[in-house]
């Protein structure tokens, strides 16, 4: 996805036969791609910690939950360069995201490996949990008015064998957007999910995170 805030609204389950069939007309690629994402879960963090390996390489990016509205399920979340960090990464940017999650910093003279972070990270905070989720996914971009937004289907082997929908605004907000821009992608993301009449309980990953980290499904989250 592009820098910068976006609103999401993202829904673990079963989809049911309408939104199966909604889904279907949006003519999602074949071909999905398939995904490891390990996710770093802490007690009581409201960032998204993720740790993925791809075809590329290895990186380490960090997602800020800025504001969520409860009633409609949609949260706005903020992503920037300086918090995607391709592994191994600077010792001097790992000791800055351990002290932002809490965690004393480590000493380290050359770069840092996805494995020494876990491995320090976990013997620093013995309440860690590392959180591996197998996807495969596909998206979308759907017209909602004079906004974009983008419809993502993930299907999880692992943890558990489940779905989830996620609908983004694609508005291109920064820090600097006024509140009816801010309004209008908020608003396009639950027309988006209206109209696939996709009815799964809302949860985003830091909340499917903590499920999992406790051994539970992602459904009894939130």
């Amino acid at each position: 996805m592009a820098y910068g805030l976006h609103w999401e609204w993202r829904g673990f389950g079963t989809p049911d036969g309408l939104s199966v069939q909604r889904l279907s007309e949006l003519a999602f690629p074949s071909r999905t791609e398939a995904v490891v994402d390990r996710y770093l879960w802490l007690p009581e963090s409201r960032i998204n910690v993720k740790l993925r390996a791809w075809s590329g390489g290895r990186s380490l990016k960090l997602k800020r939950l800025l504001d969520a509205d409860a009633q409609l399920g949609v949260q706005l979340w903020a992503e920037y360069p300086e918090d995607d960090h391709s592994l191994p990464m600077a010792a001097e940017a790992a000791a800055r995201v351990l002290v932002e999650l809490g965690v004393p910093p480590m000493r380290a003279s050359r770069p840092v490996g996805d494995e020494a972070l876990i491995h320090h990270i976990t013997g620093a905070l013995p309440a860690a949990r590392i959180v591996t989720v197998l996807k495969r996914r596909a998206s979308v971009a759907l017209d909602v008015g004079d906004t974009v937004v983008r419809v993502e289907r993930v299907e999880i082997s692992e943890p558990e064998l489940i779905t989830s929908i996620g609908i983004e605004d694609l508005a291109g907000l920064d820090r600097d957007s006024s509140p009816p821009l801010l309004e209008r992608a908020r608003a396009a993301v639950c027309n988006a999910r209206d109209r696939l009449h996709l009815d799964l309980p809302a949860r985003s990953y830091v909340e499917a995170v903590t499920a999992w980290a406790m051994g539970a499904s992602a459904l009894s989250a939130g």
